[in-house]
């Protein structure tokens, strides 16, 4: 184990921040971020949780503070210490988030395709802003994200339409519904701005629609029982039997897999994205 690192380690803990504790060590801060990494893949646990507002020891970091800051000759007390909490380390856990309708019906059903020594915690959300502060190592989004400190990568494109329930058509056929008089259902813009949302404004349909959702699924059950006209992707609406309506084209819905640069390329984190895109993929051309 190399002292160098157990010193920087030490300077990180008491400034607080990576680029202090690289200055101190009079290193860059991307050597310190290698370094750390070192060392925490030496330990088998992470010893910072790095923020926008710092770094900050984990009890297991806290752990071995308490016996870094001290001469050289307690090198091997430091090692023994390092060795007990790699036999004792918590299974790795990635936090994934994921709108609800790709959390619940594509990622959850095919969880046994993964590792099973791999500890997944799947949480539903829309907001891509958490992932600036580590909340989430990485996320599922309908749009590529503007932050300059995410990573977005394009995994999987799905056909949108307009789709309704035989019910709501009531006889009619699809190719005589006028849209400007009939109620929609659409995602909520909430989601930012995404393509489906600037179509409904530039389509003029802005007053039209009944329902907003954060949740494809109420948005076609909705449709299903007669509420309306939902805007969804073909893969999920063709499940429920409901009919298409003829429209303007409606822009494809687009999937983007989103992490942040401090999230280090595992074998676990790799593993995991290519599940996710897997699996995303799988769904789509499944129900097209």
């Amino acid at each position: 184990m190399d002292w160098s690192h157990i010193k920087l380690f030490m300077n990180v803990a008491t400034s607080g921040s990576l680029a202090d504790g690289a200055r101190q060590s009079g290193i860059s801060t991307a050597t310190a971020g290698r370094w750390i990494d070192t060392l925490e893949a030496a330990v088998g646990t992470k010893l910072f949780r790095r923020g926008r507002n710092g770094s900050y020891l984990t009890s297991a970091g806290e752990a071995l503070a308490e016996l870094a800051d001290v001469p050289a000759e307690a090198m091997q007390m430091f090692e023994r210490k390092v060795t007990a909490l790699r036999s004792h380390a918590p299974k790795r856990r990635i936090r994934i988030s994921a709108t609800e309708p790709v959390a619940a019906e594509i990622l959850a059903p095919v969880l046994c395709t993964l590792p099973p020594e791999l500890q997944i915690e799947l949480i539903s959300s829309a907001s891509v802003a958490n992932l600036n502060d580590l909340d989430f190592d990485l996320a599922v989004r309908m749009f590529r994200s503007q932050a300059g400190s995410l990573v977005a990568r394009h995994i999987a494109s799905a056909r949108m339409g307009l789709f309704a329930s035989r019910q709501f058509l009531n006889g009619r056929q699809p190719e005589t519904i006028n849209l400007s008089k009939e109620p929609l259902l659409m995602v909520t813009p909430r989601y930012g701005d995404i393509a489906e949302t600037r179509w409904v404004e530039n389509q003029g349909l802005v007053d039209q629609v009944r329902l907003y959702s954060s949740s494809s699924r109420a948005l076609l059950l909705a449709a299903q029982n007669g509420g309306g006209i939902a805007m969804a992707a073909a893969f999920q609406a063709n499940k429920l039997d409901l009919v298409e309506i003829p429209s303007p084209p409606v822009p494809p819905r687009e999937f983007w897999l989103v992490a942040h640069p401090d999230t280090r390329p595992s074998n676990s984190i790799r593993a995991v994205k290519q599940w996710i895109a897997n699996a995303v993929s799988a769904a789509i051309e499944v129900g097209v």
